[in-house]
This record gives structure tokens, C-alpha cells and sequence, in this order.
């Protein structure tokens, strides 16, 4: 079985209020994925979101490592095999995050244990794999006190000779004016510049992760695909 977590928080409450980023309020992404992406279903596959006082800890941005640790020992004292740990901005696709798992379990030289979009030795935690060995070093892990960087931490405890990380081309991450993501205009493989705003026409038509979608986006991008198809937006 294959979970899909998105960590989450009922309120949005993060940042910096002096320099201007801080956001508060009901967040707006949980109905946004709801709505959207995760209205898909493939066998052996379960979506599902995390809020941080199901799992134990503050229900906040920066308490993100003790939420992938709280959904780790959640996922694996209900008998997953395989944990998507995705975040609220991330658009996932449930047949394709299958179709992904799936080529590991076929291909024993591609049975890794941590992958994703990777930049040296981290995952980005838009969207990354944990194997259940993988989810069982992360459970048994302490989080340090001013760690909040989750993605940083996770990536830290997979540097291990028994873990196997790799990067999988099927994760990117978007960005366009007025919101820039790590730099102005992204480079590589997996990720894609939205000149004149978001465009649904531009994102790959095979993906299992893109990042980073605001809900209005989300909601788009879902209908477009829906309403086009990925045979048609692959020209077959």
C-alpha cells in the first residue's frame, strides 16, 4: 500500500511579520486539494491530509519535521509500504505516483529508498518517496529544537550507507513573475518558468509532482486536465 500525505495546518500561520511575509487565516489549500487531484483514486493507493494535533504536535509551519516524523510512524503502524510525503502547494498525480512505485518494485537496481526532485543530497519536500525502511529511520529520529527546515532534516538522516536516494525526473517545480521560487528563472530538467502567468498548457503532461500551485492554479491545472486529456495534450 502507498500513502499519499500532505502535511498540512487548518491556518495558515507562518513567516516573518516584519519583513512583510507573514500569511494568516484559514487556509485556502485544503479545500484546493480536495477538490482537486485528490478526487483520484488507483488501487492500492491512499490521499490523505495530516494536521499537526492528529499527529501530536503544534498544528504549524514550523513544527514540519514532527509532522513528516508523526506521519511516518502513522503510515507505518497502518502497514504502508511506501510513504509520497507531499506539501499543501503540491499537485500530485495518483496514477503516475503508482506507475512510479510500481517501476521500483520491477526494477530491483532501481530500488531506492528516498527520491524525488533532488538538489545534491536532499529531496526538495514539495513532494519526496520514504521506503518503509526509509519512514522507519525518520519515525525513530529526534527532531532537534530549532530544527525547521524539514526537507534539510529528512535529507540529513538519509545519508546513510543503507539508504538509496535518487532523482526521479517526474517531480518539478513551476515558477513565473510575481513569484519566484529559489531563483528568477529556473533551470534543469525539472522545473519551468511561467513567463506571462500560469499556463496548464506549459506543465509536462506526465508528471507525479508539480510545485509550487496556488489554489486558483490547482483548480485549473485539474480542470484542464480533465477537460483535454493527457493523450490529447500529448498530441496522441
Amino acid at each position: 500500500m502507498i500513502l499519499i500525505a500532505v502535511s498540512t495546518c487548518r491556518k495558515m500561520e507562518y513567516g516573518d511579520k516584519a519583513n512583510g511575509t507573514h500569511v494568516d487565516g484559514e487556509n485556502p489549500r485544503l479545500e484546493a486539494v480536495r477538490s482537486t487531484w485528490m478526487q483520484d483514486s488507483a488501487a492500492d493507493v491512499v490521499s490523505r491530509l495530516f494536521f499537526g494535533d492528529e499527529l501530536g504536535v503544534p498544528d504549524d509551519y514550523e513544527h514540519m519535521p514532527a509532522k513528516t516524523k508523526g506521519i511516518c510512524k502513522w503510515a507505518l503502524q497502518h502497514g504502508f509500504e511506501a510513504l509520497l510525503k507531499c506539501d499543501d502547494d503540491t499537485f500530485a498525480d495518483v496514477v503516475e505516483a503508482k506507475a512510479e512505485w510500481d517501476l521500483r518494485l520491477k526494477d530491483k537496481e532501481w530500488a531506492f529508498d528516498y527520491g524525488g526532485r533532488k538538489q545534491c543530497r536532499i529531496c526538495c519536500g514539495a513532494a519526496y518517496w520514504l521506503s518503509a525502511k526509509a519512514m522507519q529511520v525518520v519515525a525513530d529520529a529526534e527532531v532537534a529544537e530549532n530544527e525547521w527546515a524539514e526537507d534539510r532534516w529528512v535529507g540529513s538522516l538519509m545519508q546513510r550507507p543503507d539508504i538509496k536516494a535518487v532523482n526521479l525526473p517526474g517531480h518539478y517545480r513551476g515558477s513565473r513573475k510575481g513569484f519566484v521560487y529559489g531563483h528568477t528563472v529556473p533551470t534543469g530538467d525539472q522545473s519551468m518558468f511561467f513567463p506571462d502567468g500560469f499556463d496548464p498548457a506549459l506543465v509536462p503532461p506526465k508528471f507525479t509532482s508539480l510545485n509550487a500551485l496556488e489554489p486558483g492554479e490547482m483548480s485549473h491545472l485539474y480542470d484542464w486536465r480533465k477537460h483535454v486529456g493527457v493523450d490529447e495534450a500529448v498530441g496522441a
